[in-house]
């Protein structure tokens, strides 16, 4: 396959597809159970320097990796998990020892919640797209 392969018709444009999402952790052992209990998903593998859990529906995985490095203020990039009730997945992360960081309002009256984990990852609590955003997910039967 060459350059002239990669025409806008060709349905050929992506470099690849979200797989998973790694974080380095202090305790990679304490993130893995937090996201399991948050995503309803569990530990697929699980080595000394590697703790992977199974895919959510979407078909993305979180994996930790130890690390020892100072933790930054904030990721620069944050996972969205989309939830049907906002205010119940956010009493759910913070029974789960995860911490309410700030509500952020949308333009158009919506809005979501910041949240963090238990080493301070941020992570944002989001509602669904609307219908005609909103791709099949992962697993869903075609109608």
């Amino acid at each position: 396959m060459n350059d002239q392969d990669h025409t806008p018709d060709s349905g050929i444009g992506a470099v690849g597809w979200m797989r998973s999402v790694v974080i380095d952790a202090h305790d990679p052992v304490l993130l893995a159970q937090f996201w399991c209990n948050v995503l309803d998903v569990e530990v697929v593998e699980s080595e000394a320097d590697w703790v992977q859990l199974s895919p959510d529906p979407g078909g993305t995985f979180f994996a930790f990796q130890p690390s020892t490095a100072p933790r930054p203020d904030s990721l620069v990039a944050r996972p969205d998990i989309e939830v049907t009730d906002i205010d119940h997945a956010r009493d759910r992360i913070i029974e789960l020892g995860g911490s309410y960081v700030r509500t952020i309002q949308e333009l158009k009256g919506d809005h979501h919640y910041v949240m963090a984990d238990p080493e301070g990852n941020e992570l944002c609590l989001v509602q669904p797209l609307p219908p005609e955003l909103a791709r099949p997910r992962w697993g869903d039967q075609a109608i």
